[in-house]
């Protein structure tokens, strides 16, 4: 099982996050979105969020996620937070014993 971390986000602002928390699993820069867009989790001002409204996120923007890939690409567990909402490392350990 690998952990990694996706963000739109320049390599250079990735690597000062991940220096800065002493991250133990690698970031991804997915400053294009192409990721995030595949995953459904990337919003424009000309596709916004069906859920959400517009002035919750700023425009061109990822929400915050996390999915659980089994080795068949297969996405066992997803939480789709919000701005300020990220879940607790409990539901993290349940999900991955549960799904993986």
């Amino acid at each position: 099982m690998k952990l990694i971390a996706i963000a739109v986000d320049s390599s250079r602002n990735l690597r000062k996050l991940h220096e800065r928390y002493q991250s133990p699993f690698p970031f991804i820069a997915d400053k294009g979105a192409e990721i995030s867009t595949a995953y459904k989790v990337y919003f424009t001002k000309d596709h916004p969020d069906p859920e959400r409204t517009h002035d919750e996120f700023q425009d061109n923007h990822a929400i915050p996620s996390m999915f659980l890939i089994n080795k068949d690409g297969i996405i066992g567990w997803r939480y789709i937070g919000t701005k300020e909402d990220r879940p607790v490392m409990s539901a993290i350990i349940e999900a991955i014993e549960k799904n993986l």
